[in-house]
């Protein structure tokens, strides 16, 4: 019988070592929550042990990279790093075919030298991103080419006019066998002008515009 382990109590620092350790051995384990604990690090050789895991939380655990081999987690479908430190994602991220759900708000990506997010783009099962509450000031036109991203958070950034999301799904009124709202957050940016790009998200139902910098609202010939 598959199982699920939550261990979201902060221990000791040691908690990175013995608590992998023991549940190494849990070969159904299919859900691990292991947030708001002290990990700082992941080990490589760690994670794809894990061969039945399906979600995998790790918010709030002070992390600042992830390991080299996450992407040979071939059967996780969702993953939660939100509010940790981290700049970028390592190269094999795109080697998690079924990802769907993935949280990276709260950390540092916009800070590094590239784009940090490079890999991401290669995900094509992704449905919802959350990207909020980092430092990007722009988002690589890749993004549109995830086919069944429809749930993107992109709050609390540094985003100007030049945004363009063009999210193939979002423009679409089809459902693409997609059992989850189409949503586009785009508050708290620097944003002046109504992105044009949202003319042609016919698709969309909800849009998050507050606490940006509009001083009217889009002229007649938006719609």
């Amino acid at each position: 019988m598959c199982v699920s382990v939550s261990v979201s109590v902060s221990v000791s620092v040691s908690v990175s070592v013995s608590v992998f350790v023991y549940l190494i051995g849990c070969s159904c384990l299919t859900t691990l929550d292991l947030s708001h604990n002290p990990l700082d690090q992941l080990s490589d050789g760690v994670l794809p042990r894990f061969v039945a895991l399906y979600t995998l939380r790790l918010r709030g655990c002070g992390l600042t990279e992830l390991p080299t081999d996450i992407g040979q987690m071939t059967t996780v479908s969702m993953i939660d790093l939100a509010d940790n430190g981290i700049r970028d994602l390592p190269v094999n991220f795109q080697s998690l075919g079924l990802l769907r759900e993935l949280d990276l708000s709260k950390n540092l990506f916009g800070l590094a030298q590239a784009d940090g997010l490079t890999c991401l783009w290669k995900c094509l099962s992704i449905q919802l991103l959350d990207l909020s509450s980092n430092q990007l000031t722009y988002i690589a036109p890749q993004i549109n080419r995830l086919p069944f991203l429809c749930h993107l958070g992109l709050a609390d950034n540094l985003l100007t006019d030049d945004l363009d999301i063009r999210c193939i799904a979002m423009a679409t009124e089809s459902k693409l066998n997609i059992n989850r709202r189409k949503l586009l957050d785009l508050s708290f940016n620097r944003l002046t002008q109504f992105p044009k790009a949202l003319r042609d998200l016919r698709g969309v139902e909800h849009v998050f515009l507050h606490g940006n910098a509009f001083n009217a609202l889009p002229p007649p010939y938006y719609a």
